[in-house]
């Protein structure tokens, strides 16, 4: 069985669509790049974007245009598709 997907487009001046599975990233990545995305850590959300590219380019890449962009609340929307209830287990 696949694990459920989020999308979320970026509405700047290029569509960009992410596709997002809860199970490309370790649990406790995601935890630590939405606590990120919550305080608009653009240097946090830096390093830690480095650290999802061995699992996922693609994912990585649109995470750095979405974070460039200031798009904290499309990097929280495609999160909290994520597995919410493991934010503060």
């Amino acid at each position: 069985m696949q694990s459920p997907q989020r999308s979320v487009r970026d509405n700047g001046d290029a569509e960009t669509s992410v596709v997002f599975s809860p199970d490309q990233l370790p649990q406790d990545l995601v935890v630590t790049l939405h606590e990120a995305a919550i305080r608009a850590d653009i240097e946090r959300l830096e390093v830690l974007i480095r650290q999802a590219e061995p699992y996922d380019q693609h994912l990585a890449a649109q995470l750095r245009h979405l974070a460039a962009r200031f798009g904290y609340d499309r990097i929280l929307e495609l999160l909290e598709g994520t597995s919410a209830d493991e934010w503060r287990k």
